[in-house]
């Protein structure tokens, strides 16, 4: 006969010789190692058991599937209502963020709507609107025409014109129109003869803007400082004499301290930082007091402002005869 015999199945240890077949299936049966997935040890039927192990655990997974995709559909419901409320197009690179554009508008409209869902005690306030280029700046009463717009050599007020003394607001929108006023106060500081500094209210502009140039030869030395503010003074200060383009023909000895530590923001809206030393932190401090509403006289000592007392009514009279209002004192 030609085949191959098929080899007899051993008979486990502890099982009987005489034993029937059934007795043997289920000795190998209670041997076997569970599937893991459940106690079936049957082998016919541990693929369904399994089957339903892994049902049964969906089953218990279910809820928490389900609170996963209703979250993942309201934030994304959210933020395309918020991105077609607010545009489509990010914010240009260092450009200052303004109340009712940009990211911080897409927060509000974010907490408008959870707002709508969970409630608000309070409603919140509607954005400010946004300035045109068209809109010139808030210069004050006494800005002169153009001075945002065009290029033109703004008039350096003199003592004791009111706008000396009126106090000045801080810049908020930062776009060509602060460009035009930084270059046009640049171009009437050197329209004078020894001017190396100058601040926007001794031009009628009555904001927080003020220019200089230690190196008036020079243009890389110009330097535009936009609501500035002094934050430290060295304990070290000395006197040196001191002029001013508001107070012809006077000068007068000044105490500053010798060096100082600034922040303020460029015409972009990019804040920055500076330590000013020597010269340029005198030259600093004069403009910055200005921006005060504080001349240079204010800081002279008594018995020497009593020297320059007749130069100071002189200018009093010129006011006065050109016509001038309201001096200040």
């Amino acid at each position: 006969m030609h085949g191959r015999l098929q080899d007899a199945p051993s008979i486990p240890a502890g099982v009987s010789v005489a034993a029937t077949p059934l007795e043997l299936q289920l000795h190998i049966d209670q041997r076997r190692p569970p599937c893991g997935l459940c106690d079936c040890r049957q082998q016919k039927t541990c693929g369904a058991a399994r089957v339903g192990c892994s049902r049964r655990r969906f089953r218990a997974l279910r809820p928490l599937s389900l609170l996963l995709i209703a979250s993942l559909a309201v934030l994304f419901a959210s933020l395309s209502a918020s991105w077609m409320v607010c545009g489509n197009r990010l914010p240009a690179l260092r450009q200052p963020s303004v109340p009712g554009r940009g990211w911080n508008h897409r927060l509000h409209v974010w907490d408008q709507l959870v707002s709508a869902v969970l409630g608000s005690p309070t409603p919140a306030p509607a954005p400010p609107p946004r300035p045109t280029p068209d809109t010139p700046l808030p210069g004050g009463p006494d800005a002169p025409p153009g001075f945002d717009s065009e290029n033109v050599e703004l008039t350096v007020l003199r003592y004791p014109h009111p706008a000396l003394r009126r106090q000045n607001q801080n810049v908020v929108a930062f776009d060509g129109r602060l460009r035009k006023l930084a270059d046009n106060l640049f171009r009437s500081m050197y329209a004078e003869d020894d001017g190396t500094g100058l601040a926007a209210p001794q031009v009628g502009v009555n904001l927080r803007v003020m220019v200089y140039n230690p190196e008036p030869g020079s243009t890389e030395s110009e330097t535009v400082f936009v609501n500035p503010k002094i934050v430290e003074y060295s304990g070290i200060a000395d006197i040196k004499t001191e002029s001013c383009l508001s107070f012809p023909n006077m000068r007068g000895p000044v105490k500053r301290s010798t060096w100082i530590k600034v922040q303020a923001v460029d015409w972009d809206g990019v804040p920055f930082s500076r330590t000013i030393r020597g010269m340029e932190a005198r030259i600093f401090q004069h403009e910055y007091d200005h921006l005060d509403g504080v001349v240079y006289v204010d800081r002279i000592a008594d018995s020497v402002l009593a020297g320059l007392q007749p130069n100071l009514d002189l200018l009093k009279e010129e006011y006065v005869k050109a016509g001038g209002q309201n001096p200040a004192t």
